[in-house]
């Protein structure tokens, strides 16, 4: 993973032992925008698709479960991630 470090002010690899408290927050913040773009792509993209589904049931049906499971998924890769951070030992201890 690379992350724009503000301490040298260029991109470096990071890992959990070179990161700062401030940097980490940047670093969920980024991932946080990037789940919610995804999730507003996908809607946006249905949005701009229903009119030709919806004249047949079954294109209305695909697209609504396809829209559903790639939120679900956006939304289980954000928890993964949440759960991955609760499980790093804190560096502050």
């Amino acid at each position: 993973m690379f992350l724009y470090t503000v301490a040298s002010g260029r991109w470096e690899p990071v890992t959990i032992r070179n990161i700062q408290p401030g940097e980490m927050i940047k670093s969920a913040a980024i991932k946080a925008a990037g789940y919610a773009i995804s999730t507003i792509s996908v809607l946006l993209l249905g949005f701009v698709s229903w009119r030709s589904a919806s004249r047949d049931p079954l294109l209305s049906l695909c697209l609504v479960i396809g829209m559903a499971t790639s939120i679900a998924g956006i939304g289980l890769r954000w928890l993964s991630y949440r759960v991955e951070e609760d499980e790093q030992p804190s560096t502050d201890r």
